[in-house]
């Protein structure tokens, strides 16, 4: 089974790479330019399509 890693350079990015496509799983820094790991985790988990994928901070 291939692994494909995605990385963002601020939570602001990562969010819009989400409109994109939906990965397995997040991990994320709390220090993030622009939006901040908790910002970006809120962000993940009011959004009724990626809800449900796991974040690890």
């Amino acid at each position: 089974m291939e692994q494909v890693v995605s990385e963002a350079e601020s939570g602001a990015i990562a969010g819009e790479s989400l409109q994109k496509s939906r990965p397995n799983m997040i991990i994320a820094q709390i220090n993030k330019p622009n939006m901040d790991g908790l910002e970006n985790l809120n962000y993940v988990k009011n959004d009724p399509k990626t809800k449900l994928i796991p974040v690890i901070i």
